[in-house]
């Protein structure tokens, strides 16, 4: 009984500290080769930056479902943010935290409501 409870401890500590990250998948056909991958446990998206127009802060971004590789979206964003947090793009690929289905929402710096491209 004392070994069943040992087993059960073990096992409910393992889960516990099971990381959650996704990793990268593989590039399925029909993802560019010079897209990049974004996402987490519940998955992410593949994208890929054509043109970045930093000083009218719009760029054309393609994003590609990562389970199949089809183009979910190809079209010229234009960065939306509040008043309090204006930006300019500088490191688009570092900067993208996930798509929404509509918006590309950008990493919010210091706590401030995030940018986002619609």
């Amino acid at each position: 009984m004392k070994t069943l409870k040992v087993i059960a401890f073990l096992l409910t500590i393992t889960g516990c500290s099971v990381n959650h990250e996704r990793k990268k998948p593989v590039k399925v056909k029909g993802i560019p080769e010079n897209a990049f991958w974004i996402g987490g446990a519940d998955g992410g998206n593949w994208y890929l930056i054509d043109n970045v127009h930093d000083h009218r802060n719009n760029a054309i971004i393609k994003v590609y479902n990562d389970n199949d590789g089809s183009l979910i979206v190809s079209k010229r964003f234009i960065l939306i943010c509040p008043s309090d947090n204006q930006t300019l793009i500088e490191e688009l690929k570092e900067e993208i935290a996930g798509f929404d289905g509509e918006k590309i929402l950008i990493k919010s710096p210091n706590g401030k409501q995030p940018c986002y491209f619609q």
